[in-house]
C-alpha cells in the first residue's frame, strides 16, 4: 500500500512539473563519485551519466553505464549510486530502480519493485546510500 501512495505522489509531482512548468527550468548538474553526474536537461529530462575524457556518456563501447530514463530521485555513497526513475507509458507510470557501482562503471537493473531493489542492494552495496534526493529542484 505504501508503494501505491508513493507512486501517486511521484506521478502528481511529475505531471504538475510537466504541465504547469512550475519549477525552475534551468539546466543543472550535480557531481557524484568517480566522475558520475546527474544532469537536468529540461523539465522532463534528468539523466545519470559519467564524464569520460570530458564527454558526458551513458554508455561505453555498447555497454550501458548510465541511465537515460527520467531520474526522479537518487542516493549515493563513495562508490555506489542508486536511482529511482519514472517511465511514462500509454496508460500508466512505471517506476524502475537502478544501482550503479561507480568505481567499476557497472549498472544493475532495472528493477520493477522497491522490494527487489532493496534485496539486490543488500547483496551488492556495502555502504550506506543515505536518503533519496529529489531532482525536481537542483539538489544542494
Amino acid at each position: 500500500m505504501e508503494l501505491i501512495k508513493k507512486l501517486k505522489i511521484i506521478t502528481l509531482i511529475f505531471f504538475i512539473t510537466f504541465l504547469c512548468g512550475c519549477t525552475n527550468t534551468n539546466k543543472w548538474e550535480v557531481s557524484l563519485p568517480n566522475n558520475y553526474e546527474i544532469r537536468r536537461i529540461n523539465n522532463t529530462t534528468v539523466v545519470l551519466g559519467k564524464l569520460v575524457e570530458e564527454k558526458f556518456v551513458t554508455e561505453i563501447n555498447g555497454i550501458k553505464i548510465g541511465i537515460e530514463e527520467y531520474v526522479s530521485k537518487f542516493s549515493y555513497s563513495n562508490n555506489y549510486i542508486a536511482a529511482m526513475c519514472i517511465i511514462p507509458t500509454d496508460d500508466k507510470i512505471d517506476i524502475k530502480y537502478y544501482i550503479v557501482d561507480s568505481k567499476n562503471s557497472n549498472l544493475y537493473g532495472p528493477y520493477d519493485s522497491e522490494e527487489t531493489y532493496n534485496k539486490v542492494k543488500e547483496k551488492i552495496v556495502d555502504e550506506n546510500l543515505g536518503e533519496w534526493i529529489d531532482t525536481i529542484e537542483k539538489p544542494q
